[in-house]
Parts: structure tokens; C-alpha cells; sequence
């Protein structure tokens, strides 16, 4: 069984495409829950007609980000997967029979053909994943060396109540960059696997977090305000034209709508 935690801000569109991949790539028993921030009241509708549509996933407003993910961890489930609402998943995957092993996790963002960063500037690989996608991220350069974060990789639940414990976030921002500095002390892994082609991309084409200026993909960003008319107006996002991606990097500017039938 594996859980997963999605982390939604102002983006109901983003979230529908969310659960609409995870629930047609994903193969095995899940527990999918949800943890909303939306300040604007004007989101509350959008985000109603989202939880309507997927009666199977656990909703959470959030009053306290930290004690409100700490609830939400189930500890009888053995692995545990973050997600935040513009990952797109790209293809089948599921928890392994014997689990993650001896590794630290089962990153879906990565795999043969990411050579780029989050940024562009290239990213070279592991010289062990020539030979199968399994590599030490000891010395390993960028995302290949970064094996704690929020989009889409798959961790033994213990694991993860012990980071989050530590950690004492506020803001996925947050439990993603305190994370990534102990999270070493909480694991005596130091490998990290993926599949050969990766699981998903990351449409990045707004931002609704201040903590960190990562950026947007593209010249100009679509403002949440937009995509909100856009829900509206009977667009939803056209996950499928994500099927099988393999970009440079799993950051990327193109944005998929389709009118909803």
C-alpha cells in the first residue's frame, strides 16, 4: 500500500490533472489524501467540484501545516509518496514487491534522459546508471544527489515520519529545503533508484510560494486567476498529451488544455 500526501495552494486545475494521471498510471493499492491552502475564497467552488470528482481521496484544509501533515501520515502504511499539485504523471508505476530494499526511495522524476536541472544548466549523471537506474548520491551532482523532495518520490513510511518529525515545517517549501539537509541522519541508505524513463513532469508555469524564487518554465507565467476562469470555462488539463514524455529536464513550459466533455 503506498500513501500519498499532495500539497494544493490556489491551483484546483493543477490538482485535477494531479489525481486524474496518479489514479490512471498508478498500479496497486493507494491512499491518496490532499492538503489544501487557498486563501482566496474564490477558489472554494473549484476546489468542491475537484473533491466531488474523486470521492476516493481524503481532503484536508489546512489550519496548522505541520500538525496537519503529521496527522496525516498513516504509520500502518508501509511506503509514503509527497506530491504537489502541477506534477503530471507520465507513465506506469507502482511500489515494487520488496519495496524500496536497501534504498533510500524510488525517485519518479528522474531517469536516463534527465540531463538538464530544474534550471536548464545541464546535469551530469551518475556513471551507475549506465549499467541500471540504482546510484549512490554521495557526490552525486544536482537532483541525482538531492534525494529528499516533494514531487514524486516513494519512501518507507517510517522514514518519512522521522524527517517530518525533525524538521517541524511550515510550508512544503519548507519540509523539502529542511529535509534535504538531515535527511541523512535518519537513514543509513545512501542509494536512490528510479525507473529507466521517469514517471513525471512538472508543467512549471506559475508560482504560489514566496520562500524560494525557483522560477517559471516559459517567457510569461499564467496567473492562477486565469487557469481559475480557464476551470470555469470547462478547461481541464489535457494530461494524456504528457503520456511517455522523456524531456531534458522534468521541469517543463508546456501546458496542455482540453475542453471537458
Amino acid at each position: 500500500m503506498l500513501q500519498v500526501i499532495c500539497f494544493s495552494k490556489d491551483r484546483p486545475l493543477h490538482l485535477h490533472g494531479y489525481l486524474t494521471s496518479f489514479f490512471k498510471h498508478f498500479s496497486g493499492q493507494a491512499q491518496v489524501k490532499v492538503l489544501v491552502q487557498s486563501q482566496p475564497k474564490w477558489f472554494a467552488d473549484a476546489y468542491a467540484e475537484v473533491e466531488a470528482q474523486f470521492p476516493q481521496v481524503e481532503w484536508r484544509h489546512e489550519q496548522n501545516f505541520g500538525e496537519d501533515l503529521k496527522s496525516l501520515i498513516d504509520g500502518g502504511t508501509e511506503h509514503a509518496m509527497f506530491g504537489c499539485d502541477d506534477v503530471v504523471f507520465t507513465g506506469t508505476f507502482s511500489v515494487p514487491e520488496n519495496g524500496v530494499r536497501d534504498c533510500i526511495g524510488i525517485s519518479l522524476r528522474l531517469g536516463n534522459h534527465i540531463t538538464r536541472d530544474m534550471f536548464g544548466a545541464p546535469m551530469p549523471q551518475p556513471e551507475e546508471i549506465r549499467h541500471r537506474p540504482q546510484w549512490s548520491v554521495l557526490g552525486a551532482i544536482g537532483d541525482w544527489g538531492y534525494p529528499w523532495e516533494v514531487l514524486g518520490t516513494i519512501y518507507d513510511t517510517d522514514f518519512v515520519r522521522r524527517v517530518v518529525a525533525r524538521v517541524q515545517a511550515n510550508s512544503p517549501s519548507q519540509l523539502e529545503e529542511r529535509g534535504s539537509r538531515i535527511w541523512s541522519e535518519e537513514t543509513h541508505r545512501r542509494t536512490l533508484m528510479s525507473y529507466t524513463q521517469s514517471r513525471l513532469v512538472v508543467p512549471t508555469v506559475n508560482l504560489v510560494q514566496q520562500e524560494f524564487p525557483n522560477g517559471i518554465c516559459g517567457e510569461k507565467p499564467l496567473d492562477v486567476g486565469f487557469l481559475l476562469e480557464c476551470w470555469n470555462h470547462g478547461m481541464r488539463l489535457d494530461f494524456m498529451r504528457y503520456d511517455n514524455m522523456a524531456p531534458e529536464s522534468w521541469r517543463i513550459p508546456d501546458f496542455y488544455l482540453t475542453r471537458s466533455a
